[in-house]
């Protein structure tokens, strides 16, 4: 356990305080002892009002498996593989990275490929012309994005604003991204739940478009 008083105005506050004070001494625990360290649950107790404040993860709502899902295509399983490494990730960075390389496979990548197969082929496929869509409690600087081109919005916004300087260590002005930063941690969060609805919609597209093209698809039973 590691215990941190400090003199706060809020929760979130204090929280910044120890993430700046205490940050520094786990990651280099870790590197240490060459072991991971996980800060499981962070716990804000307000002495003077009575208040505790703590941290929750949801869990995620059962389902009803269906048997459409048994139907998969080896073109898009590097993808399916990495959108469970990114539902799997603890860290708002990696899971946000994981569902970004989703979006650069299908839209940079596979987008090309596949529809000059379909010319070859002499078929139609629908365009990609899906928009950033808007979700319950979503960020206010998010929703400037929505309704806007989804490519545009990989290109323009995820790349520059948040890909470069997660894949870089330092950024043109020579600062280095702060992982352990509750700035930078509350970004990221907030825009992975976005990129992973686009990744979902990107995804559905070229299932559908791979089941025109090459309609050979591998059942998982």
């Amino acid at each position: 356990m590691i215990e941190f008083e400090c003199e706060a105005t809020s929760s979130v506050a204090a929280r910044a305080q120890f993430h700046e004070a205490a940050a520094a001494s786990v990651d280099h625990l870790s590197y240490a002892m060459n072991l991971p360290v996980v800060l499981a649950q962070i716990t804000i107790v307000d002495t003077k009002h009575g208040i505790t404040t703590a941290e929750l993860i949801p869990p995620y709502p059962a389902k009803q498996l269906s048997l459409s899902v048994s139907k998969i295509h080896p073109t898009l399983a590097p993808a399916y593989a990495m959108y469970r490494e990114a539902k799997n990730a603890g860290s708002p960075f990696y899971r946000f990275f994981c569902l970004y390389k989703i979006l650069e496979g299908l839209l940079v990548f596979l987008r090309g490929e596949l529809y000059e197969k379909a010319k070859a082929k002499q078929i139609n496929l629908p365009k990609f012309t899906a928009k950033v869509p808007a979700y319950e409690h979503m960020a206010d600087e998010l929703q400037q994005y929505v309704g806007k081109p989804m490519h545009k919005f990989f290109e323009e916004v995820l790349q520059t604003n948040f890909r470069n300087s997660l894949a870089h260590f330092a950024n043109d002005t020579g600062a280095a991204l702060d992982v352990n930063g509750l700035q930078e941690i509350e970004r990221y969060s907030k825009v992975v739940h976005l990129t992973d609805l686009c990744c979902r919609e990107a995804i559905a597209h070229f299932e559908s478009c791979l089941a025109l093209v090459d309609p050979v698809p591998l059942t998982n039973d």
